[in-house]
């Protein structure tokens, strides 16, 4: 097996890489013409930040991989921030049958690959850097650098957020899983405190280097390998041989070309008939669930349709749409907010709402009818605003 160079990118420090040879036992940092020089046609492995990945774990009532790839940009449209089509999309099948995706967009991806190409470093694998965090069932991992943390809290499930909001994080991944209730953090944080009033398993692992802990994760998570599809390593082919198999390689193609020609004129009139059934067949689906404006397999968004409408009935659907009217009447009054994302679990309604200033916000919570039990979760400042995390309930 040949030697392998393990390399972490990280975006705020541009055009500085570190970089751990396999079988050494410290890292490198230094240049992108330094990384050449030491990666010198070794394989290599490229750990992607984790702010640039979005990892969720999804469930899809098909079966084929062809099903998956076209049922995928559908499932995943609202998680999104963009139109799906600007993300490339790499996806494993777990051993309990759900779909573990990591979904970077392509603009930032090529970006980060151009450099490193161009440099003439080869890349066998791209990595989540989230994944690399050692993980332990029923624990969180953290890494804090900076004022982003980074973390891994399931086996194909992690991210990154502000450093500032790891207590509401924490206290989400305990509310979803309730048996997360170990953190382990590397390096040094300010979380002891509050992890022991949680009542929290808490543990700190004092670290040095963080390549030869993050190595050791990668033949765990080879599954979401970034590098497929277009973005998927190209081997150097030997001309000489090729050439040598050119004679036969013609006559194959004409057998092939003449017998491809008969079955296309048999073929023609059984796709005529075959489109002429899929049109009536979306027809009819439009009929049906005449809200649903792209179809990109019937069959499948039939089925998840079918699905969410019993988890509706069973889950109180009459009063998510009470609590969706009531705040989406007093949304339309307030000109200065904008609703950046939705929830709604455990007959809550969870807004993300942005707003030029706090005072907006709160002009929003005091109008809420008094019908309405209305909390503000968090309030987060930014260039462009403030953003409110903000629960709505029937009293």
């Amino acid at each position: 097996m040949a030697e392998r160079v393990l390399i972490r990118w990280d975006s705020r420090a541009a055009g500085v890489y570190q970089w751990l040879k396999a079988g050494e036992p410290a890292s490198a940092c230094g240049s992108l013409e330094q990384l050449a020089q030491a990666v010198n046609g070794l394989e290599a492995v490229l750990l992607l930040p984790a702010a640039m990945v979005l990892l969720v774990e999804i469930e899809l009532p098909v079966k084929t991989a062809a099903q998956v790839r076209q049922a995928l940009p559908f499932a995943l449209e609202d998680k999104l921030a963009d139109e799906v089509e600007n993300y490339h999309l790499v996806w494993c099948r777990q051993p309990n049958q759900r779909l573990a995706v990591a979904a970077v967009d392509k603009q930032a991806f090529a970006d980060c690959l151009a450099p490193l190409h161009q440099a003439g470093v080869d890349l066998m694998a791209v990595y989540p850097e989230a994944l690399a965090l050692p993980y332990q069932a029923g624990a969180c991992t953290l890494l804090i650098d900076g004022d982003l943390a980074w973390f891994r809290y399931g086996p194909w499930q992690g991210g990154a957020i502000d450093a500032q909001a790891l207590p509401l994080l924490l206290s989400n991944l305990h509310a979803e899983t309730t048996d997360c209730r170990a953190l382990t953090v590397y390096g040094k944080s300010e979380l002891a405190q509050w992890a022991q009033q949680q009542q929290w398993l808490y543990r700190e692992i004092a670290l040095d280097d963080l390549l030869p802990v993050l190595a050791t994760q990668l033949p765990e998570i080879a599954g979401l390998n970034l590098l497929t599809a277009e973005y998927a390593p190209r081997q150097a082919a030997n001309g000489q041989a090729l050439r040598r198999w050119l004679p036969a390689a013609g006559l194959l193609t004409v057998a092939l070309g003449l017998q491809l020609a008969w079955e296309l004129k048999l073929n023609w009139q059984l796709q005529q008939q075959a489109q002429q059934l899929e049109q009536q067949t979306q027809a009819l689906f439009q009929q049906t669930f005449p809200d649903i404006k792209r179809i990109v397999n019937v069959k499948v968004q039939a089925g998840q349709r079918l699905q969410e409408l019993q988890q509706q009935r069973q889950a109180g659907g009459s009063e998510f749409l009470r609590l969706l009217y009531a705040c989406g009447e007093q949304l339309s009054q307030q000109p200065g907010l904008q609703l950046r994302g939705l929830n709604f679990s455990d007959k809550r309604l969870q807004l993300r709402l942005q707003a030029p200033e706090e005072a907006v916000l709160q002009q929003f919570v005091q109008t809420m009818p008094s019908a309405w039990a209305v909390n503000m979760q968090s309030l987060e400042k930014s260039a462009s605003g403030v953003e409110a995390h903000i629960d709505v309930k029937q009293r």
